[in-house]
């Protein structure tokens, strides 16, 4: 009889080992690391880069509201016109622009031609889904080109934030910069661009060398 109880006695200790080593070793958490997928951000209109051409392949944008091109391929790519030019975009890297003016806006992949996209912009274009009635506000700030060179050559912006050139000469200027370029800007015409990486940014006019400047975005709080 003495023994059996040290049987049992010796069974019950195993198995609450046996429960205390289970409690543990409970099965980690798996993280996957990596960068966020862009079409999860805030955004107003998203266009796919892939290795096929550009989804959508024609978008109806109000006036004021961005479009976002997001390069979903494994090679680099480019969104190119008169207007703008995000320059090569790397896989899983973006390029926005916003567009301020109506009009029909036609657009390539100089690294691929034959794929091509529109943008068309309107007044009278369906708001994003979200049912916002207007665009989205960004502080930003204004510069006015002139004969002479940029207002404001050195500009201090948070992420989040956009800067407007305005060609206010009776010549053709244009904004180039670090990963944006407005292309010809005739007498009159604007350029937005929105900031949303910290770093310092320089641009120049491509018609006149010496009108030189800077963003130095920082991160917002």
């Amino acid at each position: 009889m003495r023994r059996t109880n040290l049987i049992v006695l010796a069974l019950a200790a195993v198995l609450v080992a046996v429960v205390a080593l289970a409690g543990c070793s409970s099965t980690p958490k798996v993280t996957t690391s990596g960068t966020s997928s862009t079409s999860s951000q805030a955004s107003d209109f998203d266009v796919d880069i892939t290795s096929s051409g550009y989804v959508p392949q024609t978008n109806a944008v109000p006036v004021g509201y961005t479009v976002v091109w997001i390069n979903e391929d494994k090679v680099a790519h480019t969104v190119t016109s008169t207007t703008f030019d995000s320059g090569k975009i790397q896989p899983g890297k973006q390029f926005q622009f916003t567009f301020n003016n109506e009009g029909s806006f036609d657009y390539h992949d100089t690294i691929f031609p034959a794929h091509t996209g529109t943008i068309l912009v309107s007044r009278s274009a369906p708001v994003p889904a979200t049912g916002t009635s207007a665009p989205k506000t960004t502080t930003g700030q204004s510069v006015n080109i002139t004969s002479t060179g940029f207002s404001t050559p050195y500009i201090n912006l948070q992420t989040g934030n956009s800067v407007t050139w305005t060609n206010g000469d009776s010549s053709v200027h244009s904004v180039v910069g670090q990963g944006f370029s407005s292309g010809d800007l005739q007498p009159g015409q604007q350029y937005t661009h929105l900031f949303t990486a910290a770093g310092n940014y320089a641009f120049h006019d491509g018609h006149n060398a010496s009108a030189t400047g800077s963003v130095a975005v920082a991160n917002a709080p």
